[in-house]
């Protein structure tokens, strides 16, 4: 019965690396130029790599840690009067923001399962930043 058709023939698939957040990320980089084509992965969200993300996140102060996820979404650094100031902080844009969120929790200190998992539920809650994608990063 089915030697009576053609078999189905594959559309053609440029090789591109894809990953998707509520937008898609189609990376194709430029071998003649590989600067203009780099990907920039936002590490704010890594508890080995900020220290203020890991302060945050061990306090629980989820709306801290989501704040510092848009600014590096949207390519701001968050400015404050000093280190001490309890003052609203404010924000100059300083680049492009990042490509892929980097997001890890791997910290004696934080139960990183429950840690990840609501931090994630918060990001995806959020249009500007779940227009990128995830990298969620273990050691």
């Amino acid at each position: 019965m089915a030697s009576a058709y053609p078999p189905r023939q594959c559309h053609p698939v440029e090789p591109l690396m894809r990953l998707s957040g509520l937008e898609a990320k189609n990376y194709k980089p430029n071998p003649e130029n590989m600067r203009s084509t780099f990907l920039n992965i936002g590490e704010r969200c890594n508890v080995a790599g900020s220290s203020i993300y890991k302060k945050a996140i061990v306090e629980g102060n989820w709306d801290k840690a989501v704040q510092i996820a848009y600014s590096q979404v949207c390519g701001l650094e968050v400015l404050t009067a000093s280190k001490a100031s309890n003052e609203v902080p404010y924000y100059r844009k300083v680049q492009s923001g990042a490509d892929v969120i980097d997001l890890n929790m791997d910290d004696g200190l934080i139960d990183g399962v429950a840690a990840m998992t609501r931090f994630v539920n918060l990001l995806v809650t959020d249009p500007e930043i779940s227009k990128v994608p995830f990298m969620i990063d273990s050691s």
